[in-house]
């Protein structure tokens, strides 16, 4: 059941379950905290950023089931963005979020995965080539490296901190023509990654369109915990 509070801790006590919580007037994040949460313990921590107008609520109830089965803490903010500025209010918003939520929840710094769907996906590129000591890892999915971000990250920052990248796109998804980038993006997306020696696992599906598919959280998820066992 999902509970909306202006905090998720009420007198250090963590609540468990989904929570909405209300950071400003107009904006907030759900928070997901697994039932076995204890606070002694450290915490593997995913962030997750939707389709840009779609309910963030759906997708992160999309991570509920994994979240609980496999001991995670999963964050979903309400971000925003600009097509033709820079990102940079929408940036330490969701940083100071991040440091936030890493305090209450005794999040795992080595073990916190940024991944998102559609322009969700670009942020997420963004968001960990721009500030990779911030994550362990990136999962965008359906996205590509828009040039307006493309344009503000600082390509020797991956390289002192280099990040695994999980990348998933269908070739008939058509909300990239929506974002004005192809196919073609996505794949010259992945090639700047690798001219940069990260470790990328890319897939291409072939009947995928602007979809993100029940399985894809559980895939995402089996590669994030093959990168950082123990």
């Amino acid at each position: 059941m999902l509970v909306r509070e202006a905090s998720a801790v009420f007198l250090d006590e963590i609540k468990t379950g989904l929570t909405y919580v209300q950071e400003t007037e107009k904006t907030g994040y759900f928070i997901y905290v697994p039932s076995t949460f204890k606070k002694e313990k450290k915490w593997p921590l995913v962030i997750g950023l939707s389709e840009w107008h779609s309910s963030t609520k759906t997708y992160m109830e999309k991570w509920i089931s994994e979240a609980e089965k496999r001991g995670l803490v999963v964050l979903c903010p309400d971000w925003w963005k600009s097509r033709d500025a820079l990102p940079d209010q929408g940036d330490s918003w969701l940083l100071k979020i991040l440091r936030k939520v890493s305090e209450q929840y005794s999040i795992d710094k080595s073990k916190i995965l940024i991944t998102g769907f559609a322009d969700g996906g670009d942020y997420a590129y963004y968001l960990a080539l721009r500030y990779p000591k911030r994550f362990s890892a990136a999962a965008p999915i359906g996205g590509a490296l828009a040039q307006s971000y493309d344009n503000l990250i600082f390509y020797g920052k991956i390289k002192r901190h280099p990040l695994p990248f999980f990348v998933l796109n269908g070739k008939n998804d058509k909300g990239l023509e929506s974002r004005l980038m192809s196919f073609e993006d996505v794949r010259r997306s992945v090639q700047r990654l690798r001219d940069h020696q990260l470790d990328v696992q890319y897939q291409e599906i072939d009947d995928l369109g602007h979809e993100y598919r029940s399985d894809f959280n559980s895939s995402i998820l089996n590669w994030f915990e093959s990168k950082f066992r123990g």
